[in-house]
């Protein structure tokens, strides 16, 4: 799910908690904001909608927020939501999120996040993520070794939480895209969380182990990193090496 359409999500979810009321559901903005905390701990988005409605209709803000995140969590998308004082409503996806975020960058390729070209700050180094690129590019040529090449038909296959962690970097990406100030720093969110998922899951089969599903999902994941890496590298008017 893109921040987009959670965006979407959550808004849905206040008009209805206001119309509950019968309160004037045009008291929520039109466009609602998602964005990550700085604590993971905390969840994958947090939203403080519920604070910005509830100077407008007289509702506490957390008692605002208490009723929009026991609507969200009956979304199948979202995993869990938690409303937190004074009016923020923090969100957890499900990981069956991953499925539709690797479909959707590997439909999109090169077009995936938008964004316009930027300024590259020299004082800020690109190398670790131009590397994990080309780490990324290295398992999906291995990978032709095996008779494995990227599969969307398993995803539902990753479950692991370094696996969901990436999907859910590679979520971000057309928000960070959309701000080009903050699109260094995601791309190295993204690479961190790229190693995090190669090291800790076999991405390609070890020893006399088998190729089967899993690994193809797992390529796919790679394949889809890997895109969001290239497209950003882009816009910032780098190269994205498949070799270092």
């Amino acid at each position: 799910m893109t921040p987009a359409v959670l965006a979407d999500l959550v808004r849905s979810a206040a008009v209805r908690a206001l119309g509950e009321r019968g309160l004037d559901t045009a008291a929520v903005p039109a466009a609602v904001e998602v964005s990550r905390p700085r604590d993971p701990g905390h969840g994958d988005y947090a939203t403080s909608v519920a604070l910005r409605v509830a100077k407008d209709t007289g509702v506490p803000a957390l008692e605002l927020a208490d009723r929009l995140a026991g609507l969200l969590r009956a979304e199948d998308a979202i995993a869990d939501a938690e409303a937190v004082p004074p009016g923020f409503v923090n969100l957890r996806l499900a990981a069956g999120e991953v499925d539709s975020v690797v479909r959707e960058v590997l439909a999109a390729g090169s077009a995936y996040g938008g964004g316009t070209p930027a300024d590259r700050d020299p004082a800020v180094d690109l190398s670790t993520v131009q590397y994990v690129h080309a780490r990324l590019s290295s398992l999906l040529r291995n990978g032709v070794d095996f008779g494995l090449a990227p599969s969307t038909s398993d995803l539902r296959l990753l479950d692991h939480p370094t696996e969901v962690a990436l999907a859910r970097v590679i979520a971000g990406f057309p928000r960070a895209a959309a701000a080009p100030h903050r699109l260094p720093r995601h791309l190295a969110d993204l690479a961190e969380a790229a190693q995090g998922h190669y090291e800790n899951c076999r991405v390609l089969p070890q020893g006399d182990e088998e190729p089967g599903p899993p690994h193809a999902a797992r390529l796919a994941l790679c394949a889809a990193a890997r895109q969001v890496l290239a497209n950003g590298l882009a816009l910032l008017g780098t190269t994205a090496p498949e070799r270092m």
